[in-house]
């Protein structure tokens, strides 16, 4: 099924693109006519598939690369992402996804702490160590932009 079209030009998708129902209306098809891709094409046009847009991150941002028709005769709004530079980079965004997959990494050892509460089994002092250099992150020079070497070594 058919739902929305774009009109070509010697290959390329132009203008924007139309609900398959207000085409079939303009070009003077009958209400329950079954639009097909034949009947698209014969009129300059093309079938056209919505592509979800990819959401921007802190270090991440989304290029708009125009419509593209493909092989399989449908057009399709086409994205990428790339990473930003510079100024790009939302400083404060990043801060908040680094923090976030520090606590996921301090969270990995709250069973110990747990159990040193209930039993009082000691927690080894490399996971002690560990968990300290995890939560003192925000105070690294390199923060928030860490390279993987900032981060601290997991205890074996």
């Amino acid at each position: 099924m058919i739902d929305f079209v774009i009109q070509m030009n010697n290959g390329n998708a132009v203008g924007h693109p139309m609900l398959a129902s207000n085409f079939m209306q303009v070009q003077g098809f009958k209400p329950n006519h079954k639009l097909t891709k034949p009947d698209v094409e014969a009129k300059g046009f093309a079938p056209f598939t919505a592509a979800e847009k990819p959401t921007e991150t802190s270090t991440m941002k989304v290029v708009d690369n125009g419509y593209q028709l493909g092989e399989d005769g449908y057009v399709r709004h086409n994205f990428s992402m790339v990473e930003k530079v510079g100024d790009e980079i939302d400083a404060e965004a990043l801060a908040t996804e680094v923090r976030l997959e520090r606590d996921k990494k301090l969270a990995e050892y709250d069973w110990m702490v747990s159990r040193q509460a209930m039993t009082g089994t000691p927690i080894p002092q490399d996971v002690l160590d560990y968990c300290d250099a995890l939560r003192d992150l925000p105070t690294h020079a390199n923060f928030p932009k860490l390279n993987p070497e900032d981060w601290p070594v997991k205890p074996a």
